[in-house]
């Protein structure tokens, strides 16, 4: 492997914001998760079928673990935005555009940590409205949503880091 420049940067503008969104976004899981669990009845939707429609249901205390996954997630997620000169890049990194280059990973990283959150955070919020009778489930719309959330960006950023090399 070629030897890549190790660089810091101070966060700001688009990338300060979204890692502050984060942060936030995931504090508001826990908390959503926590006060809606003690109103939530025994037995809640655990999982929703293609269309939205809950067809799996479980003890409520299965909520729990929506917000657990999303922390492990964002932590490791956040482990790895402190190391890009690791990643794999489609262009050659140097140091003229090493600083560039990791920029635009590391946001990439920070906005699909984010994406990941809020999809985690609209699960529970959506799971609570569903066993309040205030929804049918996730509906149709949730999966196509979560995927463009998700590869969008991706190939959003991917296409950004070719045409700034």
């Amino acid at each position: 492997m070629e030897k890549r420049p190790q660089l810091e940067f101070k966060l700001s503008g688009v990338n300060l914001f979204v890692e502050r969104a984060g942060w936030f976004t995931l504090v508001l899981l826990w908390f959503v998760t926590v006060a809606g669990y003690f109103n939530m009845p025994n037995s809640i939707p655990t999982h929703f079928n293609g269309s939205g429609a809950a067809d799996g249901f479980g003890e409520k205390s299965s909520i729990l673990i929506v917000p657990v996954i999303a922390s492990i997630l964002f932590a490791a997620i956040t482990v790895l935005a402190k190391f890009p000169h690791t990643y794999n890049y489609l262009v050659t990194i140097t140091k003229e555009n090493a600083d560039l280059q990791y920029r635009i990973a590391t946001l990439m990283l920070r906005y699909l940590r984010l994406a990941f959150v809020l999809v985690f955070t609209a699960i529970v919020l959506l799971t609570f409205l569903t066993t309040k009778g205030l929804s049918n489930g996730v509906g149709s719309w949730f999966l196509p949503t979560t995927l463009g959330l998700i590869f969008v960006p991706m190939f959003f950023f991917i296409l950004k880091s070719v045409r700034s090399k």
